[in-house]
């Protein structure tokens, strides 16, 4: 998880030079917030959703976008 966090932190910092839009940049900021911060990854909302129903992917109506 630190490593994760020591990652993201230098990707931030570097999208501005990378000339990322801000569409780009509040993609990274959404996941950041999402896995990143909670020491968490995409596998674990499957794990979640394994636990919660059974099904290894989860119902359409519980997929989110990030936007």
């Amino acid at each position: 998880a630190a490593a994760a966090r020591a990652c993201f932190d230098a990707a931030l910092e570097a999208l501005p030079r990378a000339s990322a839009d801000g569409e780009t940049v509040a993609a990274v900021e959404a996941f950041v917030e999402r896995y990143v911060e909670r020491a968490r990854c995409p596998a674990d909302d499957l794990l979640d959703e394994w636990t919660a129903t059974g099904r290894m992917l989860p119902a359409p109506e519980n997929v989110t976008a990030v936007t």
